[in-house]
């Protein structure tokens, strides 16, 4: 019976030290919004666009709160939102379409097809690699941490 408790008290040590290890050092990466764990309730829209940034801002080592920050200015996390439809495209004369969560301009960015910017993952994986190089392309990004 003390082996027993022995090998008990051991392994508690150790679940400790590990869980103090994790706390002090956590993961760089999360798992793709793909993979994401599901709880056995139905998600909502909002919970499901909000993991989906949250997962591929950690892969992409963007500030999750930044990410979140423009989404809901861009869209309220709307990704069949459309916008800017009062303005006209220089390039081609036709009216603007901004497009999705991420408010993806169809001027700026025709390489960009609707299907993709109104998916919430395909629009978030193109707008991460931006969100990290040059996250101002987003107007309301000079609004990150000033807001009153």
């Amino acid at each position: 019976m003390l082996e027993l408790y022995a090998i008990l008290t051991s392994l508690a040590l150790v679940l400790g030290q590990m869980k103090t290890t994790l706390a002090q050092n956590p993961p760089q990466t999360a798992p793709r919004a793909e993979m994401a764990v599901v709880s056995d309730r139905p998600q909502t829209e909002f919970e499901r666009t909000r993991r989906v940034i949250i997962d591929l801002a950690w892969e992409y080592r963007v500030n999750p709160d930044m990410a979140m920050f423009i989404a809901e200015k861009e869209s309220r996390f709307n990704p069949r939102a459309i916008g800017d439809r009062h303005l006209t495209c220089k390039r081609t004369g036709m009216p603007i379409r901004s497009r999705g969560i991420w408010q993806i301009n169809d001027c700026a960015n025709p390489e960009v097809s609707d299907a993709e910017a109104f998916s919430v993952v395909s629009s978030t994986l193109w707008a991460m690699p931006r969100l990290k190089e040059k996250p101002w392309i987003w107007s309301v990004y000079k609004l990150w941490g000033n807001e009153p």
